[in-house]
């Protein structure tokens, strides 16, 4: 399978989403532009703003994350010229994996740029497919429906046909997990408050767009044993309450242990119990349960399933952009059925999109406990999918939102011809 570039190499671009009257401070105006990957600091990537004819005479400036080492004022994500010092011109308190989108402090004394963005451009490597020519129909203003030759990939190729076979198998057989299991390496010498959270988590519904989880009773334990609930907790509260808790019920007083991450699948690592604990438990696995890739496989073979899977969602998500911008973006009111087919199209990509970052994870925690080489390659076939992954909710969103408003243009439409 061929791999083809579909993109330069820009990770984010700064932009200001304001109209011509709208006026953005000078620090904002000076770090518009592309940023794209450069090197690491304090566990996360560092962004170096691309040179062009319009900036080249302006100071180099840097995007990076700098940890609360000099106190909690200092952590969050910056815009200067050097990594950790120097002059900056914009700051977010932030702790995101990568840059966020808003929030954007210019200057860094500043209030909030509420105009000021940092999008993600995704930084793609496309598998090549092998093609067939079909006849497709599309939609024109002045002319309607019309039949014009189109080459489009054959529908197998999406579950993996041009993977090897024992490739394919492993890439079609995989599942969302269901349960998970709290382990701690200290067994029984671990802290009561830990112990009472040890063992299997089943699914039981969900809050703020995630998946809510249930621990079971253990055998021989008594009925009026407290509920435990594993469940995610948007920034609604701000970020201090964002993340994945552990509680006696959904949104209550009583947590027991947090995990500070916005992860879409309760994460492995990185909990804090107690919650207030200012320093995450090494002991503590949250391991799914129940898989196929816990069979026996080389690492290189283990690497390239996960690249081919990472690979097929890319290449699914950008089919789905395609439509999606095709039928919003020629600046005419679109066919609601046509927006209807790509909202589709966009949510079925989604759940693509969110079942590669779950297999991603469970390997990586076999190349882990391996203390694999290969471990080094995972965090940038995160990235990838992170990045793709917010893609195609923002244009889910614009899309929803296109297909709303015409329907409020209908209605309004039918009342006037009602009043006539």
């Amino acid at each position: 399978m061929a791999c083809v570039p579909l993109s330069p190499e820009t990770a984010f671009v700064v932009v200001s989403k304001g109209g011509p009257f709208d006026v953005i401070s000078a620090s904002a105006k000076l770090i518009l532009g592309r940023y794209i990957e450069d090197a690491w600091n304090h566990g996360k990537r560092v962004y170096k703003r691309r040179q062009t004819e319009e900036n080249k005479f302006l100071p180099e400036i840097l995007l990076f994350f700098w940890d609360g080492a000099d106190g909690a004022a200092q952590c969050g994500w910056w815009f200067g010229d050097r990594i950790g010092g120097g002059q900056v011109w914009g700051f977010n308190p932030a702790t995101t994996p990568q840059p966020p989108d808003s929030g954007w402090h210019c200057p860094v004394d500043g209030p909030v740029q509420d105009k000021l963005r940092c999008l993600p451009m995704p930084k793609v490597c496309r598998p090549q497919f092998s093609f067939v020519k079909q006849e497709d129909m599309t939609y024109n203003s002045c002319a309607g429906f019309q039949s014009r030759p189109v080459w489009k990939r054959p529908r197998e190729d999406v579950l993996g046909a041009t993977l090897p076979a024992a490739k394919k198998a492993e890439c079609m057989g995989y599942r969302e997990p269901q349960t998970f299991v709290m382990i701690s390496t200290q067994g029984s010498e671990a802290p009561w408050d830990t112990q009472k959270l040890l063992g299997e988590y089943e699914q039981h519904g969900q809050n703020h767009g995630r998946r809510v989880f249930h621990k079971r009773r253990r055998p021989g334990t008594a009925f009026d044993e407290e509920p435990v609930y594993l469940y995610y907790w948007d920034e609604r509260d701000g970020r201090d309450a964002a993340g994945w808790w552990l509680g006696s019920r959904i949104g209550g007083a009583e947590r027991y242990g947090w995990a500070a991450l916005d992860s879409f699948m309760p994460p492995t690592r990185f909990w804090r119990v107690p919650c207030t604990e200012a320093t995450v438990r090494p002991d503590l696995w949250l391991v799914p349960t129940g898989h196929g890739e816990e069979v026996q496989m080389e690492d290189h073979e283990r690497l390239a399933a996960v690249n081919a899977i990472v690979n097929t969602a890319e290449y699914e998500a950008f089919r789905a952009l395609g439509v999606s911008q095709s039928v919003i973006s020629d600046g005419s009111d679109p066919l609601p059925e046509a927006l209807r087919v790509a909202i589709a199209e966009l949510q079925e990509k989604t759940k693509v999109v969110e079942d590669a970052m779950n297999i991603l994870m469970r390997h990586n925690q076999i190349l882990r406990r391996a203390q694999s080489s290969c471990c080094q390659e995972i965090p940038l076939l995160e990235e990838r999918l992170q990045v793709l992954l917010e893609s195609v909710q923002k244009e889910l969103s614009a899309a929803t939102w296109k297909l709303e408003d015409l329907g409020g243009k209908e209605s309004a439409s039918q009342q006037v011809q009602a009043a006539g």
